[in-house]
Parts: structure tokens; C-alpha cells; sequence
């Protein structure tokens, strides 16, 4: 979805999001649920305004639409797009410090307006992974780094580069709680969803992580047993490994980020995207110079280019969808030339194929 000029969303119908697997309170969506509204930094924004310079990885973030901030009476939102930042955060010769929230609302009085990647999902299956053994910032307080490190040594972030930080996983009607799960780590929402919160993630060890991925795709006899939650695992692992390609041949910085992966749980829904997902493969194999049922020759002229193009978004947005997956929070994230590729990230992104890839050899996918 993209937001036209003059056409941004009214805050006054904004409402709780509700498929959150991770992170701060206080996001919320349009009544549609195309978009979010999330509190964010300056520095967050600046990120997203300089990533048109880095397409590749570009096209792993959810679109950015633009920002809201405070009217004067702080009871209402403007939307605005704000004055270029730099990538470091800087603006009017103030550089944007570490803003500690304890995963509480940030109150920087401005939110970011993106892309709801889990839209278009009837019943989306979500982990958030957050990536990085080092997880702060060079503008982090000592006190911060210390927290963090400390964090990051008794967790798989440190061990593997990731941690699981919350998880929403869909549970058809009559099948409860997994046995193994631990109360206090777990609830039992009235959708039907089973929510894991960030410490059920740090419970976690490198020995046994896969086994919260093994919940994502509906337990490990549903991988031995459902071609479509093997079909989703692969193409999740396809993702990711994709991914870790674009960020070796990117020089960023990016802490606290994560990784986060949906997939539909619906089984009549996912059907449906399975099916489509064949029929377009087998017409590429069948017509290799044809992309959606259109000739890419050239040869059509600018008016009928335009009109191709609306029709391939129109399409894009009603097809039915089998998984996604996208970097988000990049609250403390920055480009850095001259200093090679992020590997505090790609040590967590590998991990998370190693994983993805053990799943679908185990199962014979």
C-alpha cells in the first residue's frame, strides 16, 4: 500500500494492534490493518528516508510511508514527512542520543508510519528474533552496555547472535497449551492464539531454540506430517538465505534489530496460497519472457507501462500469501562505508538459516 500525497491516515480511528509478537507498547493500526503507527526515534526515520540509497536492502523493510507527530494541543496527530535526517539521526546540530525504554511506549513524540508486513494474512503466525550478540549502540551509556551484555551472555544472543523475543502462534479450536510450555512464559488469548513473551525466549538455550521454531510451524509432527508447514519452513529458510547474501555486500550497523517472519495459519487460506504460488511458477517455466500474464518486451509504450504497473500492485496486494519476512527496528541502525558488513547481524541471520535448514533436511523437504 502506498499513502498518496494529502492522503494519510486519520489518527483519530487509529486502534491497538494486536499481532505484535515483540517490542514496544503503544502500536497501532489503521482500521484496515494496512499500516501501523509505531513510536519511534529520529534516528529510526532517517534510516528508513536513506534507504532508497541501498535498494537490496531496502527491499527487506516494511515500506515507509511517512511520520506522524503532536498537534500543539497533543490530543490529536498531524501527519507529516519530516525534514531530511541525517543517517546518524542528526538534525538542526543535535545528534539523537540512546533513548532507554525498558520495552515500555517511547514518548519522542513522533511515530513512524510502515507497512503492516502481517496484513493480508487471515490467521499470521509470527517471531520476532532479535538479531546481534552485541546489542547497543556506540552512543549507549555504560550502565546500558552493561545491562545489555549481561543480557546478551546468559541468552542465545550470545551463543548464537539471536534470541527468540516473542512469538504468536495460532491453535485451531480444541487444541490448547503444549504441555511442555511453562504457564508463566505463555498465554492463552481469547483469538485463539498462544502469545510466548520475550522471556520464554531467554529461557532458551542453543541446545533446544529449534524447538520454538518447531512451535512456529505447529510442532515438530506437524513438520513430519504437514507438506504445508514444511512448505512454509522452506520458504522462510529461501528468504533468509537470501537475506544474509544482500546484508555481506552491505556496510551497515544495525543493534536491537530483528527478524521478523509470518506465515499463514489458516489451512484453507494457505491452501490457496500454495496453489497460487504453483500456478505462477508453472507459468514462468512455461512462458519465461512473460512476468504475471505481460510480455516484458519493451515495446509497450509509457501510458500502457503505467497501467501494468497499477495492475501488478492491485494484484500484488489481493494475492493470497504463504510467508513474509522483513528486518524491522532500526532505531539504532546506521550506514557505515569503509567498514564492511554488519557480522554482529549476519552471525544471528546464519543461525537462523542453519535452523530453518536443519528443520527442512530432518523432514525431508
Amino acid at each position: 500500500m502506498t499513502l498518496l500525497k494529502n492522503q494519510y491516515p486519520d489518527p483519530s480511528t487509529f486502534i491497538a494492534y494486536s499481532h505484535a509478537a515483540a517490542g514496544h507498547e503503544g502500536v497501532r493500526s489503521d482500521p484496515t490493518g494496512a499500516i501501523l503507527i509505531k513510536p519511534c526515534t529520529a534516528a529510526e526515520v532517517a534510516f528508513y528516508q536513506s534507504a532508497a540509497d541501498h535498494p537490496q536492502f531496502q527491499a527487506y523493510m516494511p515500506t515507509f510511508m511517512g511520520t506522524l507527530a503532536p498537534n500543539e494541543n497533543q490530543e490529536t496527530a498531524s501527519a507529516v514527512i519530516p525534514a531530511p535526517l541525517t543517517p546518524s539521526g542528526v538534525k538542526n546540530g543535535t545528534a539523537a542520543a540512546w533513548v532507554p525504554s525498558g520495552g515500555k511506549k517511547l514518548n519522542t513524540g513522533l511515530s513512524i508510519v510502515l507497512e503492516n508486513v502481517t496484513a493480508g494474512f487471515k490467521k499470521p503466525n509470527v517471531i520476532d528474533l532479535k538479531l546481534g550478540a552485541r546489542l547497543w549502540n556506540d552512543d549507549a551509556p555504560e550502565a546500558k552496555r552493561r545491562k545489555l551484555d549481561e543480557s546478551s551472555n546468559v541468552t542465545t544472543s550470545g551463543s548464537l547472535g539471536f534470541r527468540v523475543a516473542g512469538m504468536k502462534v495460532y491453535r485451531p479450536e480444541g487444541k490448547g497449551k503444549p504441555e511442555d510450555d511453562i504457564e508463566e512464559h505463555v498465554e492463552i488469548e481469547e483469538d485463539g492464539y498462544l502469545s510466548y513473551d520475550k522471556y520464554y525466549g531467554r529461557g532458551l538455550a542453543a541446545e533446544n531454540v529449534h524447538v520454538a521454531f518447531e512451535k512456529l510451524f505447529g510442532g515438530e509432527e506437524a513438520l513430519k506430517k504437514s507438506s504445508q508447514a514444511r512448505s512454509v519452513a522452506k520458504g522462510l529458510a529461501r528468504d533468509v538465505r537470501n537475506l544474509a547474501e544482500v546484508l555481506e555486500k552491505t556496510e551497515s550497523r544495525m543493534y536491537s534489530a530483528s527478524i521478523l517472519m509470518v506465515y499463514e495459519a489458516d489451512e484453507e487460506a494457505i491452501e490457496a496460497a500454495l496453489e497460487e504460488e504453483k500456478r505462477r511458477g508453472a507459468m514462468r517455466r512455461a512462458n519465461p519472457g512473460q512476468e504475471d500474464g505481460k510480455i516484458k518486451d519493451g515495446e509497450e509504450d509509457e501510458e500502457q507501462d503505467d497501467d501494468d504497473e497499477e495492475e501488478e500492485e492491485e494484484d500484488e496486494e489481493q494475492r493470497p500469501k504463504v510467508c513474509d519476512m522483513r528486518l524491522i527496528d532500526f532505531a539504532h541502525a546506521q550506514w557505515t562505508p569503509g567498514q564492511g558488513p554488519d557480522t554482529n547481524a549476519l552471525q544471528g541471520v546464519r543461525a537462523v538459516l542453519k535452523i530453518l535448514e536443519q528443520l527442512t533436511e530432518e523432514h525431508n523437504i
